[in-house]
């Protein structure tokens, strides 16, 4: 688990990207999310976790969704 828009020490240098669930699909790589590409990526989306603090969040639901994904 990495904390939200860290990067990640490996080759391409990844940033952990808040995603929106239709976001997961088999197209979806890894990749395309860099040091290069997130900041642009906020500025076109916004920050998804813009309301992580003040929104209610359920663990066990999060934890279903990525048991059920595989």
């Amino acid at each position: 688990m990495a904390c939200a828009y860290s990067l990640r020490p490996r080759e391409g240098a990844t940033v952990s990207t808040p995603l929106e669930w239709d976001e997961l699909t088999a197209a979806f790589d890894i990749k395309n999310y860099t040091i290069k590409t997130v900041p642009e990526r906020v500025k076109v989306k916004g920050d998804l976790w813009e309301n992580f603090f003040i929104d209610a969040v359920d663990l066990k639901t999060i934890l279903d969704k990525i048991k059920q994904t595989g």
